[in-house]
């Protein structure tokens, strides 16, 4: 198999877990309200080892708000699967009041998920710091361009601090009215045409960019996408450390179907990379077991993928970020 070398510009266009049950929540003129009375009405955790259940100390309206205990991961925290309530190009108000459990100061943040497993994306809604005084408000509007795999999730997570617990109350949904359906512009000339002669006109997508109007954009102008991050090492394992690339491969063929080439990114990086292939028990393992980890990443990787993948970024970020002096290169790169 020959794996080609191009040149490629990435335009960086707005090319804007675990499964829950779906919801049916009261309707009212002020949108879906969810208070907890009721217990954690269709919320559920995250993580595996999180608890998320009813609660009724110094809640913020009513008898009882929503705890969350037990994270071990900044992305673990109540999730609430909405795609059942949403629908394509509608934009949504969401809010939450959040309040830490113990004493001190944490970033939450109100975030949603498009679509399932390495294909998904997430985008934050809005993000404070909060502490255990008083109730903040967490509140954002969001329109979903596209929806993948029939899920959409919002949730409550925490950004830079793993293990803090905290409770969320007052929970609404509420359509803006507002529904965007705006075609595509088709004035205005092709960028992948003005430059055919010369290079790929290429961009990063995920699964919810393939599909309706950020789709047609997309074909519009580029000939040529990679994985924004389903297809780095930390992606490629699963929780038994055994290689498995099944939603990338959902992935490439969606790729395919639209015609457009694939570039893979990454094999070797210093970040988004698991940790066992390099560390045990918090020491760096022997160069040889290192370097023989890290030799079988890639030729699985490369086979997984075969010529469905016409290049490839190697090394990502091999340089320590601001070099000082980049004709002494050598001193300037990463030791990891």
């Amino acid at each position: 198999m020959k794996i080609k070398l191009l040149t490629c510009i990435v335009l960086n266009t707005l090319l804007i877990g675990l499964a829950f049950p779906s919801v049916s929540l009261a309707e009212s003129d002020e949108g879906y309200h969810i208070t907890f009375e009721d217990g954690p009405e269709e919320f559920g955790p995250r993580g595996e080892n999180e608890t998320v259940e009813q609660t009724n100390e110094d809640t913020y309206e009513g008898e009882y708000a929503l705890k969350v205990t037990g994270r071990t991961e900044a992305w673990n925290g109540p999730s609430l699967q909405i795609s059942e309530l949403v629908e394509e190009s509608m934009e949504y108000h969401f809010s939450v009041r959040v309040k830490l459990v113990d004493e001190g100061s944490a970033e939450l943040q109100l975030s949603t998920q498009i679509g399932e497993g390495n294909n998904a994306s997430y985008q934050t809604i809005d993000n404070q710091r909060v502490n255990s005084h008083t109730w903040k408000l967490l509140e954002g509007t969001y329109r979903y361009d596209s929806i993948v795999d029939d899920f959409i999730s919002v949730y409550v997570e925490s950004s830079g601090n793993d293990s803090v617990s905290y409770m969320i109350d007052d929970f609404t949904l509420t359509p803006t009215g507002n529904k965007i359906e705006t075609p595509t512009q088709s004035d205005v000339q092709s960028i992948k045409e003005v430059y055919e002669e010369y290079f790929l006109i290429g961009n990063a997508v995920s699964m919810s960019d393939l599909g309706g109007q950020r789709l047609e954009l997309l074909k519009e102008h580029h000939n040529l996408v990679t994985a924004e991050n389903a297809m780095k090492p930390d992606s490629s394992y699963n929780a038994n450390q055994e290689f498995d690339v099944t939603d990338q491969i959902r992935l490439v063929d969606r790729v395919k179907e639209e015609g457009l080439l694939l570039h893979g990114h990454v094999l070797v990086w210093h970040q988004q990379s698991p940790e066992w292939l390099h560390t045990s028990d918090g020491e760096r393992l022997p160069r040889e077991e290192a370097l023989a980890n890290m030799e079988s990443h890639i030729e699985e990787t490369i086979l997984a993928y075969g010529d469905s993948v016409i290049s490839w970024d190697v090394v990502n970020e091999a340089m320590n970020d601001n070099p000082i002096d980049p004709e002494m290169w050598r001193s300037m790169l990463r030791r990891s």
